[in-house]
Order: C-alpha cells, then sequence, then structure tokens
C-alpha cells in the first residue's frame, strides 16, 4: 500500500488547463509591460564584432549572468522576495503562508549563474556616448541599425521582443501581480489535489510556476540604466542550442 501511494503521488503533475491558464496570466502582463517598438532599434559593438556578425548572419545572445551588470539577475529576484515577504503576513491560508516561507528562503540564492536565459540587447537611442564607450570598443564602433518588424517575425519563434522596465512603480506593480498569483495557483491546485502532501505539491507547482514566471527576470533592470533605452531579444537556452 505505501508503494502504491508514492507512486500516485510521483505521478501528480500541471494540467494542461493550469498551464494554459498560467500562461494566459503572465501573456496579459507581459502585454501591460509592453509598447509599441520605435521603427528602428540599434546594436552597440565593436569593428571586430560588427564584422563577424555581417559575416555570419547572426546576433549571439549572453547569458545573463555574463553581461556587464552580472547583477541584473539579482535585481529581478530581489523585487519578487521583498514581494513574496511583503505577502506573508496577509495571506489567511496555511498552504499559502507555508509558500511564501519556502519561496523566501529559496529566493535567497538567485540562481542567474544557471539560468537558462540569453539576451541580445538593442537601443531605442541611435547615438549615444555611453552606449559608443560601454559597447563600442572605444574606437572603431560601430551601431547597427535593425528594422523592427522584421525583428518581431524573427521573434515569433525565437524568443521574446521586449523593451526593458526601469520604472520602480511598475517594478513593484509587476512583482506584487506575481508574488499574489504564485500563491494563489499554488493554494487552488493543492485544493484539488487533497491527497497530494503540500511540500510534493510545491515542487511539481515551483517547477512548471518558475519556467512560466522567468521570463520576466531579464527584462527589469535598475533605474540607473534608464538612459540606455534599452529593448532585448530573450531567448531560453534550448536543446539544439547546446552545439553552440
Amino acid at each position: 500500500m505505501r508503494v502504491a501511494i508514492g507512486q500516485a503521488h510521483m505521478a501528480e503533475h500541471v494540467t494542461d488547463d493550469e498551464k494554459l491558464d498560467w500562461n494566459a496570466f503572465c501573456s496579459d502582463l507581459f502585454r501591460q509591460l509592453s509598447r509599441q517598438p520605435p521603427q528602428i532599434l540599434w546594436h552597440y559593438t565593436t569593428g571586430e564584432t560588427f564584422i563577424r556578425i555581417i559575416e555570419s548572419g547572426t546576433i549571439w545572445a549572453t547569458q545573463i549572468a555574463c553581461l556587464n551588470d552580472n547583477k541584473e539577475f539579482s535585481y529581478a529576484v530581489g523585487l519578487l522576495r521583498n514581494a513574496i515577504i511583503g505577502l506573508r503576513d496577509t495571506v489567511q491560508d496555511g498552504e499559502g503562508r507555508f509558500l511564501c516561507d519556502l519561496i523566501e528562503a529559496r529566493l535567497a540564492y538567485d540562481g542567474q549563474d544557471t539560468s537558462e536565459f540569453f539576451v541580445a540587447c538593442l537601443s531605442e537611442n541611435r547615438d549615444d556616448l555611453s552606449q559608443w564607450r560601454a559597447y563600442g570598443g572605444g574606437e572603431g564602433g560601430f551601431c547597427i541599425g535593425f528594422d523592427t518588424v522584421s525583428l518581431a517575425r524573427f521573434c515569433l519563434t525565437q524568443g521574446l521582443l521586449v523593451p526593458v522596465c526601469y520604472d520602480t512603480d511598475q517594478q513593484r506593480w509587476l512583482a506584487n501581480e506575481l508574488a499574489h498569483a504564485t500563491v494563489q495557483y499554488f493554494v487552488e491546485g493543492k485544493r484539488k489535489r487533497p491527497t497530494v502532501p503540500r511540500d510534493e505539491w510545491a515542487q511539481i507547482f515551483l517547477a512548471e510556476w518558475r519556467n512560466i514566471i522567468a521570463p520576466f527576470a531579464p527584462i527589469l533592470k535598475h533605474p540607473a540604466f534608464r538612459a540606455e533605452a534599452e529593448w532585448r531579444i530573450v531567448r531560453p537556452m534550448r536543446a539544439d542550442d547546446m552545439q553552440n
């Protein structure tokens, strides 16, 4: 009997309807954060890299922990952790408070060095001195213009084209929305699975939920970088990327 119960728990999974609901929620948040891009977005780079781009016809995305500001992912994780901490004391449900405690402990480590997200960076600014200095190699750099209609079409299959959010009010709003949804969906899912221990459901739920909300992290940056007016192509690593 013990073996049969254990197997039943292990067979538990997030349903397709739940995934559709969660993805619809996050898609709506992305729509609220997004806006119409300008006709051209600009990519600052060195002369050497410019030649490689022209010869290969390829833009390479960078793993988020390897960007110039290697604390970006930590910044986004900190926003969510603070929102979870702030929410915990208002949650009446015991399952919800359990999840808040679990997430707070887990997010003490941001996991940026193992993040599967890669980004290619662009800017609304055609001629920005700080970006020439930061990304153009000092002298002989290039600023490449990309047609955003073509980029958006490309990103239908390759990733997300999204503006970076620097506004602290918007960032807090987003973190609070995600925190409330995290607790809500966890509690709803647990009620549908009364025989599954909450520890097991937490593992199942968070593994799937993390994949759905993780794309928000690369688009949140400290307001000190606002002048860069950045847009990003955000791409999760795929199995066929391993050769690269």
